[in-house]
C-alpha cells in the first residue's frame, strides 16, 4: 500500500507535487507495535519509580531528615533577614544618591558667570600658587633636615652636635 507522508506548506511553495513513498503494510505494522510496546514499558516503569521510595519517604521521615529540614529552614530564615537588612540598606543609599543629584542640579542652576568666575579663577590660582610655595619651602627643610640628621650620626664635638640639633628643631 502506498503511503503518502504529511507535507508542509513550504515543501508545496517550494517544489509543487509531493512524492509518494511505497511500503508494504506488514513492514510498518509490526514495527509500529514495537515502538508502542516499548513506550508502554518505559511508562509503566516510570509510573513504579516514581511511586514507589517517594511515597514511603513522605510517609515515615526520620529524626535525621526533620532535623536536617530544620536546619535548612533556620538557614533560609537567616538568609531572608539579610536580604531584607540590604534592601534596607540599598533604599538608604538609593535616597542619598538622588539627594545628591538634586543638590547637584541646584548648583549647576546657580553657576558662576562673566566676572564671578573670573573671581573665583583668581582665587583659586592664588591657592594654587601658595600651595605650591609651601610644598617648595617644606621639600626643603626636609633636606636639610635629612643632611643635619645624617651628620648628627658621625662622631662629632659636642659643640657640633648642639648646633645640628638646633638646626633640625629650628627646620
Amino acid at each position: 500500500m502506498a503511503v503518502q507522508r504529511k507535507r508542509f506548506r513550504i515543501e508545496t511553495i517550494q517544489s509543487g507535487s509531493m512524492p509518494v513513498i511505497d511500503h508494504d503494510e506488514s513492514e510498518i505494522i509490526p514495527h509500529h507495535h514495537q515502538i508502542m510496546s516499548e513506550l508502554r514499558a518505559i511508562r509503566a516503569q516510570m509510573a513504579s519509580h516514581h511511586r514507589g521510595p517517594v511515597a514511603e519517604q513522605d510517609e515515615n521521615p526520620s529524626t535525621h531528615e526533620l532535623t536536617e529540614a530544620q536546619q535548612l529552614l533556620t538557614s533560609y530564615r537567616a538568609q531572608i533577614e539579610q536580604c531584607e537588612k540590604l534592601k534596607v540598606e540599598l533604599d538608604l543609599i538609593h535616597d542619598a544618591i538622588n539627594r545628591t543629584k538634586q543638590e547637584i542640579a541646584v548648583l549647576h542652576g546657580k553657576s558662576f558667570s562673566g566676572d564671578e568666575m573670573a573671581k573665583v579663577t583668581g582665587e583659586l590660582g592664588a591657592v594654587v600658587g601658595g600651595t605650591e610655595e609651601a610644598t617648595q619651602q617644606i621639600l626643603e627643610a626636609a633636606e636639610a633636615i635629612d643632611q643635619a640628621a645624617s651628620a648628627l650620626g658621625k662622631t662629632m664635638s659636642p659643640d657640633q652636635q648642639i648646633q645640628l640639633s638646633e638646626e633640625i628643631q629650628d627646620r
